[in-house]
């Protein structure tokens, strides 16, 4: 069910996003209306609607003497300041316009000073390039930060869903607490936390199907089947073979140069012997395999000191040679890293590949697919959401109408509440209904203590007459007759 246009909007007024709220505990009491129960409270979002960095401890920040910038602006001016009270000399002009603005900005030549300032007036392809420069920077004009350049449109498209369990606990508090709460400031509670949310690729409807062949054991995709078997081969090597160390005599023959890993360091030993490309291979596919072959090969540098081809000697004996890991009480035969590789493409990678028309993987496995495209259509629909979660709320609006909840508008926002609204008129209520229905009415956006204040002056919160005034509210709230939001806010919906 979905109403709009339920509340006055004198709502506006009233505190909005981002809020502190309460914690459920002092709601309780509060209200007075027992303690919640059923809600699990290891996998529930904490519902506290304040940016991720007003929730860490505040840090102190040193500047040293010389250091310049908007901190030692301030020190300047209290270090001035004492100047003046005792009696010191007062900076001249310029070095204050330095403090305060910074170095001064270089002058731009009298063509391009604008007609204003008597340069010349701007060609009308500057005016072109001004208005679409304009539009690929307008998410920063309005004081948010670029999503970045869009990366090659592949026919695919991104969007986030909720994970079911961390979300049925949130349906759960929503329900028990009876409160409004907004889907907005949900959404990015859910975009905060990577463990609450999943991203799913598919294709898009106005481009050809695209099949994706994703990993069973982790959810990673491609769209290719070979790269989803590689991508099972060097991510998931550890699990099907296992490693030993062995001893074996130093190599022999003449090397002049050994090749090392520009990346890490490792050394891969002489072209002219027979364990480089193989090593290449296995270094390429257990920690570089988001990279192509070709591009890990440039990276790679010959080094000629003759301590470094002695240490690789020395190296080369202790050797790594792996078995398949069976359940067969016989010892496997020995095998090097491309004939174990070969077993897994050829006996085990087919059976955890599947193919599919859309792909769900948690968002660490999104971030760090093999497929440069889809890393690309990730990270910028990443930044995307986190500009305005449109995805995640189309999702959440859908998920909290499946299970009965109702959405509606309040101000500027959209809400959701675990009653639906009901409008009711005071006249056709009791006496103690009317009051409160009547009071609200007149102060939409009053909580319950300025509720109790003005209705039962210099009563205690333990007394009759103040239970007379909430056990109707509490009431009304249960019905649907008043929405309590999510910061105590109390509204009457309008008929």
């Amino acid at each position: 069910m979905r109403s709009t246009g339920l509340f006055p909007a004198v709502l506006d007024a009233s505190p909005t996003f981002p809020v502190l709220v309460r914690s459920m505990d002092d709601d309780r009491k509060e209200r007075g209306d027992g303690a919640e129960r059923g809600v699990d409270e290891s996998v529930i979002l904490d519902l506290n609607f304040v940016p991720q960095w007003a929730r860490k401890p505040p840090v102190t920040v040193r500047y040293e003497d010389g250091a310049r910038g908007r901190g030692r602006r301030d020190s300047g001016r209290d270090e001035r300041r004492g100047d003046r009270r005792g009696g010191g000399r007062r900076p001249p002009r310029e070095e204050r316009r330095r403090d305060r603005e910074g170095p001064p900005r270089p002058r731009r030549p009298r063509e391009e000073a604008g007609p204003e300032r008597g340069g010349r007036p701007p060609r009308r392809e500057d005016e072109g390039r001004r208005e679409s420069a304009g539009r690929e920077f307008a998410p920063q004009a309005r004081g948010r930060p670029p999503a970045g350049p869009r990366p090659e449109r592949i026919p695919v498209f991104v969007r986030f869903v909720p994970d079911q369990q961390r979300l049925s606990a949130v349906v759960r508090k929503i329900r028990t607490s009876r409160r409004a709460y907004p889907i907005a400031e949900l959404a990015g509670l859910v975009l905060a936390a990577p463990e609450s949310y999943a991203v799913k690729f598919e294709g898009r409807r106005d481009a050809e199907p695209v099949a994706f062949y994703q990993c069973k054991l982790c959810g990673a995709a491609a769209r290719t089947h070979e790269a989803a078997v590689e991508h099972v081969v060097s991510a998931h090597f550890g699990e099907y073979v296992s490693r030993e160390e062995v001893t074996d005599e130093p190599p022999s023959g003449a090397f002049v140069c050994v090749g090392r890993c520009g990346l890490s360091g490792t050394l891969l030993g002489p072209p002219n012997h027979h364990s480089y490309n193989e090593r290449i291979q296995e270094v390429h596919a257990t920690r570089f395999g988001n990279m192509p072959l070709e591009e890990y090969r440039s990276r790679i540098e010959m080094v000629r000191e003759p301590e470094v081809i002695e240490q690789w000697k020395e190296a080369y004996r202790q050797r790594t040679v792996y078995r398949r890991k069976t359940a067969d009480d016989g010892a496997p035969p020995v095998l090097s890293w491309s004939e174990a590789a070969d077993a897994i493409r050829r006996d085990i990678a087919p059976k955890q590949v599947v193919r599919c028309k859309s792909a769900t993987m948690p968002p660490a496995v999104a971030a760090a697919l093999n497929d440069p495209e889809l890393r690309a259509a990730y990270d910028y629909a990443r930044r995307r959401e986190e500009q305005h979660p449109r995805t995640l709320l189309y999702a959440l609006r859908s998920a909290f109408s499946h299970l009965h909840l109702y959405v509606f508008k309040a101000g500027n926002g959209e809400f959701v509440v675990s009653v639906p609204p009901a409008p009711l008129d005071p006249e056709h209520t009791v006496e103690n209904i009317r009051e409160v229905l009547t009071y609200l009415q007149e102060h939409p956006g009053c909580k319950r203590r300025a509720l109790v204040a003005d209705l039962r002056p210099d009563c205690p919160l333990d007394s009759p007459d103040v239970a007379g005034v909430l056990t109707p509210l509490s009431w009304l709230i249960e019905k649907g007759h008043v929405i309590e939001f999510f910061d105590g806010s109390l509204a009457v919906p309008r008929g």
